[in-house]
């Protein structure tokens, strides 16, 4: 098996690999890998995120162009005095 900095095996006596070290400060995908799949809890700050993203590409959100004849729409219907 070649070797990684920061990675480090331990095998059986049958060669088996059955511990597995990693130094997540030269592998931070690691610590992402073991959040993703449950392994590690995810900080506040991940979790404030991933709501953020879930609200930013809500499908159900105006486009751009909507918005902006929503808002056109809102000022024609104020009467302005002139």
């Amino acid at each position: 098996m070649a070797r990684i900095a920061g990675i480090s095996t331990q095998t059986n006596a049958k060669g088996i690999v059955t511990k597995i070290t990693v130094d997540l400060k030269k592998h931070p995908k690691v610590k992402e890998a073991l959040i993703e799949i449950g392994y590690l809890t995810k900080t506040q700050q991940q979790i404030e995120d991933e709501e953020f993203e879930k609200d930013w590409n809500n499908p159900t959100n105006l486009t751009v162009e909507q918005a902006r004849q929503l808002s056109l729409e809102h000022i024609n219907s104020l009467k302005w005095d002139k």
